[in-house]
């Protein structure tokens, strides 16, 4: 009897350690003092990153109609009529300084791509990584970075990383997948490093992470077409 406390503690100790060093995916900070905002803000940014630009669109303005100084919506709403996102995008950039680090680097980033410097966009991206190692988002910016320059090995490598920490990362799984089949102009690996059955893989991850967003199964498709 005196050894069983012993053998619960045992017990306990491996189930301790594996819980303590599971990484917890940290989201990257927004700014915004009105929590209705925030909550219509990442709706609509999860619309976004699926590819549903009106429903994201009209979130974003929802958002922004409770807090129009709300960075990131300024900086992301897919607004069509061209003066307007250039209203948009001018708000996001006059605020940046008034936002978190994280904010910041975004729009930092943004405005890098916008400007063709895309050296610099992976040095925020590094910059953003370097601040929020525990991001699976972080990684992605990265990802997307190195994509963007065909640095394909390190895209890879980052997007897996993103995965390492949340294997639910959608955009981490749409960032390979986008290497191996056509959506429409995206930048893929060469031919050769092209396989059906990785393309499976990564489309069969978006899936699964969101398995009522249209996007997966339009990508997943193109798969079957392209094969």
């Amino acid at each position: 009897m005196k050894s069983f406390p012993r053998i619960i503690i045992a017990l306990f100790i491996p189930y301790w350690i594996i819980s303590c060093s599971k990484t917890v995916d940290v989201a990257l900070p927004i700014t915004s003092s009105n929590e209705k905002a925030l909550e219509s803000y990442n709706q609509g940014y999860n619309y976004f990153t699926q590819n549903e630009a009106l429903e994201a669109k009209n979130l974003f303005e929802q958002a922004l109609s409770l807090d129009p100084d709300l960075i990131l919506a300024n900086l992301y709403v897919p607004e069509t009529d061209p003066n307007k996102r250039k209203n948009y995008r001018d708000r996001a950039i006059a605020n940046k300084n008034n936002g978190n680090e994280a904010e910041k680097l975004r729009v930092d980033i943004w405005v890098a791509g916008r400007d063709g410097r895309s050296t610099d966009v992976v040095s925020f991206a590094k910059e953003l990584v370097n601040r929020y190692p525990n991001s699976s988002e972080a990684y992605v910016f990265l990802g997307n970075a190195y994509t963007a320059v065909k640095d394909f090995d390190n895209a890879i490598a980052q997007y897996n990383k993103a995965l390492k920490i949340n294997s639910e990362q959608y955009q981490a799984w749409w960032g390979l997948a986008s290497h191996q089949v056509n959506v429409g102009g995206n930048l893929k690996l060469s031919k050769e490093r092209q396989t059906k059955a990785l393309a499976l893989k990564y489309t069969k991850g978006m899936v699964k992470t969101r398995p009522i967003a249209p996007f997966s199964y339009q990508v997943r498709a193109n798969v079957e077409r392209q094969y």
